[in-house]
């Protein structure tokens, strides 16, 4: 259900582009929020209550879907120019899904763990390891890029 709403809302959003009924920033802030909406909708389908007491999968959960709101809320608000937001924080929009990827990973293996273990789930922490992978090699150019371009404007300040 919310896929198919998701793929009508973003084809309403690029036939709102290509007959520019709308400005480009209401595009782009919609499909964020849009964006938003479904990592919410999975955050809460896979929160559960009785695997609480692992830390790695609560605090890794929590902190990822809370990076993801607050980068979310941040590009929306810079898309509709009141405040600037991707300049400076950019840089750190692949290390929310490292967190949120990590405690699904990580609930996945709590369901091994404590259930029997089924074919889907299996197939789902493959899905999510492989992944993880993915995005640890994105975190760490990320990292480089941002070290470079620190390097760069910090050069730029002492040359006269």
């Amino acid at each position: 259900m919310w896929s198919y709403v998701l793929f009508i809302s973003i084809v309403t959003l690029f036939c709102t582009s290509f007959y520019k009924v709308l400005p480009l920033e209401y595009i782009l802030s919609g499909m964020m929020v849009l964006f938003c909406l479904t990592f919410l909708k999975m955050f809460l389908e896979n929160l559960e209550k009785k695997y609480y007491y692992d830390k790695k999968y609560l605090w890794n959960f929590l902190l990822g879907m809370f990076l993801l709101i607050i980068y979310s809320i941040g590009s929306v608000l810079d898309f509709l120019g009141y405040i600037k937001f991707i300049g400076y924080f950019g840089f750190l929009w692949a290390i929310a899904p490292t967190f949120y990827l990590y405690g699904l990973r990580r609930l996945m293996h709590l369901k091994i763990l404590s259930e029997k273990s089924d074919e889907k789930i299996l197939k789902r922490y493959k899905l999510f390891n492989d992944s993880l992978k993915t995005f640890y090699v994105l975190d760490i150019l990320m990292l480089l890029l941002y070290i470079m371009v620190i390097w760069k404007n910090a050069y730029n300040i002492f040359s006269f």
